[in-house]
């Protein structure tokens, strides 16, 4: 007796024989089935996971990367505040972060070259993600500003330093005008000179 799709059954004896004495036994064949079964389980564990790897991903962030945003965002929200305000209310970034390990001579430093400072910061850091920077000197002039950035946590022979050229801009924050080195006052009409030296 054929079951189609389910197997077949097969006439198995009773105890006690005489007409009408045999029982069906059904075998089942649903090896077709339980493949397709087991396979849509792993395709769908497999995308859980990988879901799951996703999302943690995303809600961790990705390692350095992650730990450099503070400092670039806490950079232009500084650099954003007016030049007379004293530089003691920006002594650390919200990471808590103290400036002082990220501008090389802070405390000497007027509160005009600490937000210059700090937007040649976040220029450098947007400019190469993952990587942190200090910034080791900075002059500024007649609204211009020279400011220069060394990537830190890396062997020696592979540091990345360069100059940013800053000018202030009608709203009194400082903006970036070019990136790059060997800047001299005459690559900058109307720079004054004092910055390069």
């Amino acid at each position: 007796m054929s079951l189609g799709f389910f197997g077949t059954a097969a006439p198995v004896p009773r105890s006690g024989a005489g007409p009408g004495a045999y029982r069906y036994i059904y075998c089942y064949n649903l090896s077709g089935v339980e493949r397709d079964h087991l396979l849509r389980g792993k395709t769908t564990l497999t995308i859980l996971i990988c879901v799951l790897l996703a999302g943690t991903v995303a809600v961790a962030g990705c390692g350095a990367a992650a730990k450099n945003a503070a400092p670039a965002s806490s950079a232009s929200s500084a650099s954003s505040a007016s030049s007379g305000k004293a530089k003691s209310t920006q002594a650390t970034l919200p990471n808590g972060q103290s400036l002082s390990s990220v501008i090389a001579r802070y405390s000497t430093l007027t509160s005009e070259e600490v937000a210059a400072a700090q937007e040649a910061l976040r220029c450098a850091t947007d400019a190469n993600t993952g990587s942190i920077f200090k910034c080791m000197l900075v002059k500024c002039a007649k609204g211009w500003a020279r400011a220069s950035v060394e990537e830190t946590g890396v062997p020696l022979d592979e540091v990345i330093g360069f100059d940013v050229c800053l000018r202030k801009a009608d709203d009194n924050k400082w903006e970036v005008v070019q990136i790059g080195t060997g800047f001299k006052a005459t690559d900058f009409p109307g720079a004054p000179v004092e910055i390069f030296e």
